[in-house]
């Protein structure tokens, strides 16, 4: 390919976006500073909260870069701009990547933005777990978003320990008793 020209590792729509029919090629990537984590609380894409994978400073994220031919560039950017700007709760940023064959190449990256409302910072994973649980909107239940990317994600030999861990949580629906402060 020409270029890379965007790199999802933000997990909306984990089929739309492992098999995106804007992409002539994909291939896996490594992105050094950079790691996922469940930290959003979306408003435009859920009736109730819940929370969405991110691209977050700090660590090392292995995923996926899809890439477009160059005469396909502007329709394309269009599209990841229409899907990942609407409340700028992402910073767009070109970052180096590892490809899976050891080259380094640049790549259009969405990383969150600290200071937006809409960030839920790094979650404990019970925390996460219980907000998963509650969270519903038009794409479904957040609970299987969150499922069906670790699922995803195993098939493709990526281990995220912490989204197994409420991804575990969230599988065994077991509600936790609450504690009483009092007799």
């Amino acid at each position: 390919m020409d270029e890379i020209l965007g790199i999802w590792l933000r997990l909306v729509n984990v089929e739309s976006r492992f098999c995106n029919p804007q992409a002539d090629e994909c291939t896996p990537i490594g992105l050094s500073s950079k790691s996922l984590h469940l930290l959003l609380c979306p408003s435009r894409n859920r009736g109730k909260p819940g929370l969405v994978l991110g691209l977050d400073r700090g660590g090392f994220c292995e995923g996926v870069a899809f890439a477009a031919k160059s005469n396909d560039a502007d329709a394309v950017m269009d599209y990841l701009r229409d899907r990942e700007l609407v409340t700028r709760v992402y910073r767009e940023l070109v970052l180096p990547i590892r490809l899976d064959n050891g080259a380094i190449v640049p790549a259009v990256t969405y990383v969150v933005d600290h200071s937006h409302k809409q960030y839920a910072g790094k979650l404990n994973p019970d925390h996460a777990a219980e907000i998963v649980r509650e969270g519903h909107g038009h794409s479904g239940p957040n609970r299987d978003y969150v499922l069906n990317t670790v699922d995803h994600l195993r098939q493709m030999r990526i281990d995220d320990a912490a989204l197994e861990s409420v991804a575990h949580l969230i599988r065994n629906e077991q509600p936790r008793p609450k504690l009483n402060d009092g007799p």
